[in-house]
């Protein structure tokens, strides 16, 4: 998929649309046609991360979403999509709030959407090779091959991470959502089931990259290439949309109020520059 998306509701993929894809039924058994998420799990928790999948994106699409996008920082505001070393300082490279709603919405030209696959960490779908790096799309004039790595078990209580899998023409980027996160997400708490749709919000903006024929690389950065977070002040927007996802859906449940003053209170809670996790321990 290029260029403006169309809005749909999630549909069941079709066994040729599987076939296309190039996994079993069992493994993703929908995907939301604009959003290009799947499940890949099965019984209770293809049920449980659906759930999940069909809260955040109906938040992601809300009016209330993109309104709290524009209060939740003021207009001198930087919000940094991403950062460049300028005399050995990180620089954040600014993104605007109508810029990142355009992208949002689908109506950003020149935009790619990888396609993202939910899981949860420590289970079979995830024991075979990843890739990290970039990936290419073989139709460009020079395609750069990903690298390979091992995924193992370790770190299964942490709360989120995106991988490259099946690199080429259209990568399948895989989501996976910490086992910690996920019980959290099953709680009658609504703060610690919000905390989830936080994190799912963040890792869904990485798939968003500029659509240039050749490699797919994020807009959306917030650590450096040896996975630390950049030391910002201001808000990153991977976190922000996050927060922002988070402080809307307990606005829903009538749990934070509408205003101005209430809404930035809920983003200071949770964070815009950082996700402060503590907030979601029992």
């Amino acid at each position: 998929m290029h260029g403006k998306y169309s809005i749909l509701k999630l549909a069941g993929l079709t066994a040729g649309l599987i076939a296309a894809l190039g996994v079993s039924a069992a493994a993703h058994n929908y995907e939301h046609t604009s959003w290009r998420l799947s499940v890949a799990a099965v019984g209770q928790e293809q049920a449980e991360l659906s759930t999940l999948v069909n809260t955040t994106v109906s938040v992601l699409e809300s009016d209330a979403f993109f309104r709290n996008l524009k209060d939740g920082v003021d207009q001198s505001d930087i919000i940094a999509r991403d950062f460049k070393v300028v005399s050995g300082a990180e620089v954040p490279v600014p993104i605007s709030v109508e810029e990142l709603t355009s992208i949002l919405q689908f109506k950003q030209s020149g935009m790619w959407k990888f396609r993202q696959s939910v899981t949860l960490m420590g289970t079979y779908w995830n024991q075979g090779p990843m890739y990290i790096g970039q990936c290419s799309n073989p139709a460009g004039p020079s395609p750069l091959p990903c690298k390979r790595a091992k995924f193992t078990d370790n770190n299964t209580n942490q709360f989120a991470t995106n991988r490259a899998i099946k690199p080429g023409e259209d990568t399948l980027l895989e989501i996976l959502i910490g086992r910690e996160l996920h019980k959290r997400y099953l709680k009658d708490d609504p703060f610690k089931k919000s905390c989830a749709i936080n994190t799912l919000s963040h890792e869904i903006l990485h798939g968003f990259a500029p659509d240039t024929g050749k490699i797919h690389t994020t807009y959306f950065r917030d650590t450096d290439a040896n996975g630390q977070r950049f030391n910002s002040q201001s808000p990153l927007a991977t976190y922000y949309v996050g927060s922002v996802a988070q402080c809307t859906w307990l606005q829903r449940k009538g749990l934070v109020g509408n205003t101005k003053t209430e809404l930035r209170t809920c983003l200071a809670r949770y964070g815009t520059n950082e996700f402060l996790s503590n907030q979601c321990d029992d």
